[in-house]
Formats: C-alpha cells, structure tokens, sequence
C-alpha cells in the first residue's frame, strides 16, 4: 500500500501526517502501521503517526497513534502540525479542529502563517499533591494525563526515575506523560519530557500547559509564559479559564509511504 504523508514537527516533537480519510484503514491497522512508520531506523521515523480527516462538510478530525501503536486522547504539538498542514492545503478556513480532547479553536501569525496559537481549553487538577514513592507532583489531565513534578535542578536521571516510579504506580493505570520542570522566574520555566507511549521528547505541547497550570496553580507563575523545551518554546497563556498555546511548527518532507501490512 503506498499512502501520501507529510512529515512536520513542532519544536522537535515530530509526526508523519496522513491526510487521509479515517475508514482508510481499520483500527488496529493504524496501530500496525504506526509501530511500522515511526520506527526511527526501519521507517520513516517519528514521535507519532497523525490521521487527519478533512472532509468538506465537518470539522477536520485529527487521530493520533503514538510511536508504539497506543492511541492518544490529546497532542498540542499535533494540532498545531495540522493547522498548518490544513492551511497549506487551503482546507483551514474555519480554524477549528477536532480530536478526542473536543474541538479546538486556532489562530495564525499574520506575518508567519507557521506560528500557530491553538485553545487547549482549561486542564482538570485531578491531585495537586500526589506522592508516588515519595516524590510530590500534581496529577493533571489536558484531555490526556500529565505528572508534573518541580525541581531545582533538571536531569535525565531524575526524569528517568520518575517514568520508572510512574510506571508502577496504581494511580497510573493507562499511564502517563511525566514532567519534570523548574522555574526561572514568574515568566519562564525549563521542562524535560517523558511522553507516553513514545519515550523522551523534545518537545510536548499539552506537557507544556499541564506544567504552567501546575505552576499558576502553586508557584505564583503568570497568565503567559514562556516554555523552554529541549527542542525548542512555546508559550502558554490563559484567558479567564481557557488555555491557549502558541508557537511555531515546521513541514519538512512530504513523499510517499510504502507499506506492507
């Protein structure tokens, strides 16, 4: 089967794109083909697969399978990816997406159309002190699960044992995105990432807010602020209770998949 594909990223946290209807494939095909695809040194390579449904009469739909085959309810970095993908391809006028999070509401830079503002809507503080083998974090879902723990000090170590603490725990059952963050000031934070079902990342858009919710809520940080991620930043800022993430994406190849199921 040969498939059209776009490959994009948002500050390193990557995605080969289909534009593609969802019934293309049946479900547990999608979870094969993104196992296949997203295999860095027999694929194409990538954090994740993205089917994006773009029929001309509903909201664009946007599926997102993660590197190992699991599903994912929610991606930041994605959606921004699509609205871009969708701008591209002159299917974008309504500025609104859809994924399994709900529907989400985008702006575009007027002078850098890949500078993508996406509505994350308000994430839920599920526990803001969760203690998981004696480590505190605030466990909270931005229509996927977050565990945000601050530190003075950011190492991969330390990121390591948490994913490995997380991975056991009972409060975690379908697991979960890990965080470890430490604040610059009022208008900066540092974050290094565990994405689930992917491993390290450079980059995770709905980590990113989780992490600003977790510090506005306890650490006194502002209404926007400044992400430093190791692929690159975003900025995350709130009006009244509503969540808005903002920064650049990138298309960087565009080809044709082969794949045998």
């Amino acid at each position: 089967m040969t498939l059209p594909f776009y490959k994009m990223h948002a500050q390193g946290n990557d995605f080969i794109i289909l534009l593609l209807p969802k019934s293309t494939l049946g479900e547990e095909q999608w979870s094969q083909l993104a196992i296949s695809a997203c295999d860095r040194h027999l694929g194409l390579g990538a954090d994740g697969l993205v089917i994006l449904d773009a029929p001309a009469a509903e909201t664009p739909y946007m599926t997102i399978y993660n590197a190992d085959g699991s599903k994912a309810e929610n991606c930041g970095s994605a959606l921004r990816c699509c609205a871009y993908l969708l701008y591209l391809e002159g299917l974008g006028a309504a500025h609104l997406l859809a994924n399994d999070s709900g529907k989400h509401a985008y702006q575009q830079d007027k002078q850098d159309p890949a500078l993508i503002t996406i509505q994350m809507h308000t994430p839920q503080m599920l526990n803001p002190e969760l203690q998981v083998n004696g480590h505190t974090g605030f466990h909270i879902s931005v229509g996927n699960p977050h565990f945000v723990v601050f530190s003075d000090v950011l190492s991969d170590s330390r990121l390591q044992q948490l994913v490995q603490l997380t991975a056991r725990s009972p409060f975690f059952p379908k697991g979960v995105n890990v965080e470890l963050a430490h604040i610059l000031n009022p208008a900066e934070v540092d974050i290094i990432i565990w994405e689930r079902g992917v491993g390290k990342s450079l980059a995770c858009g709905t980590g990113a807010t989780a992490t600003v919710f977790a510090g506005q809520s306890a650490h006194g940080l502002q209404d926007k602020v400044t992400v430093h991620m190791p692929g690159g930043d975003v900025d995350v800022f709130r009006q009244h209770d509503t969540f808005y993430l903002a920064g650049r994406v990138s298309l960087v190849a565009k080809g044709e998949l082969i794949w045998t199921a």
